[in-house]
């Protein structure tokens, strides 16, 4: 009778951690890649993402995200350049380290907007438009013999 019992509440255990875990996708879609970042129904070491920010930013960011949270730490860049190294664990913010101006200690929020603000003061931060250099021609070589 007690190994039944035993039997019986370990199965039962089991049923609800199974029910509870959730299924998560294990690589992101485009369509999440080019979306603001969240982790809802993800669970990808490796997850990037592509989007303007409240700020008008071009941002990609890379970080991990762990059954749907965002977990580990998240890299911010944008226009080529590291803006933010921000600290997940399990979908709140720890700290955040921001490059705008040196290196200092700051909500992400807070760093995007300086950002931001020192790319509009500043346009030569601001990236700009890819050209191609000049092509030069090589001279051409005539042959001077008559036949």
């Amino acid at each position: 009778m007690k190994k039944i019992s035993l039997i019986l509440a370990l199965g039962s255990i089991a049923a609800v951690l199974t029910a509870c875990g959730g299924n998560y996708s294990r690589a992101q879609t485009l369509e999440q890649q080019n979306s603001p970042f969240n982790c809802v129904g993800l669970h990808v070491k490796n997850a990037q993402w592509h989007f303007i920010d409240d700020f008008g930013q071009r941002v990609d960011a890379m970080g991990s995200c762990h059954a749907g949270m965002k977990h580990g730490t998240f890299d911010f860049v944008v226009n080529g350049q590291l803006v933010a190294k921000t600290k997940f664990i399990k979908d709140s913010e720890r700290k955040t380290t921001c490059f705008v101006m040196g290196k200092t200690r700051t909500n992400l929020i807070n760093c995007m907007q300086l950002n931001a603000a020192q790319a509009q003061n500043n346009p030569q931060m601001q990236q700009a438009p890819m050209q191609q250099a000049p092509v030069q021609q090589a001279p051409m070589i005539q042959n001077d013999q008559n036949f």
